[in-house]
Order: C-alpha cells, then sequence, then structure tokens
C-alpha cells in the first residue's frame, strides 16, 4: 500500500465514482481502477461493490479500511503538527 492508493481510495468514498476521482486527481479512470485493484489484491478483499449505475458502495472491508485510514492519517496530521 502507499500514499497514491490511499488518495485515491479516499477520495473513491467521498465521490464514489472512480471517474470523479480521477479527474479530481488528475488521472485517468483506468488508472484510478487499477489503483484500487491493486489495493484490494493487496490487501486480499473487495473494498467497493460496483453496482451498474458506476457508483460504488464500500463493502464491509471497505468500511473497515476507510476507519483505519482515516484514523491513521488524523494521527499523522496530529503528529506533523506537534513536529511544526
Amino acid at each position: 500500500m502507499n500514499d497514491r492508493q490511499i488518495v485515491c481510495f479516499l477520495e473513491a468514498v467521498k465521490e464514489r465514482n472512480f471517474t470523479k476521482v480521477a479527474e479530481k486527481l488528475y488521472l485517468t479512470q483506468p488508472g484510478v481502477s487499477r489503483m484500487i485493484a491493486t489495493l484490494e489484491k493487496e490487501l486480499n478483499t473487495k473494498l467497493f461493490a460496483r453496482s451498474a449505475h458506476k457508483t460504488l458502495e464500500l463493502t464491509q472491508s471497505g468500511n473497515y479500511i476507510t476507519k483505519c485510514l482515516k484514523n491513521a492519517v488524523g494521527s499523522l496530521k496530529r503528529q506533523r503538527g506537534k513536529v511544526n
């Protein structure tokens, strides 16, 4: 897992659409899709359930990973604030 995957994943949680994430992060939609697929492979779990309307819903694993990553990012931001 790398920082780009984390950013893409957390944006996808917010946007619920890979195309919107791609536009926001100045990436291609296939690139975002591959990044999420690679993250899912690394974690050995599906993070999103894809619908026919191209909207994304978090799986149970996706919800858990979202909470973990948001907590980690929040901790890093707090630590960064203490250092400055």
